[in-house]
């Protein structure tokens, strides 16, 4: 069941959109259409903000 709209924003206020595409707590079964575009990320952003997530974090080791 998703959680209404006012508990998810109170879940990604102030965070990076990386954090809450991880963050199982925003969304347990991972990111869906419905939570990604009223913040104006489609898949394909989605895939870049994940595939420079992996690099940065790549380059901290």
């Amino acid at each position: 069941m998703r959680e209404k709209p006012a508990v998810t924003n109170e879940r990604i206020k102030d965070k990076a959109p990386i954090d809450y595409l991880v963050d199982a707590k925003v969304s347990p079964t991972g990111p869906d259409e419905s939570l990604l575009c009223p913040h104006f990320i489609d898949w394909q952003v989605k895939t870049i903000i994940e595939a420079t997530h992996e690099e940065m974090s790549t380059r901290k080791r």
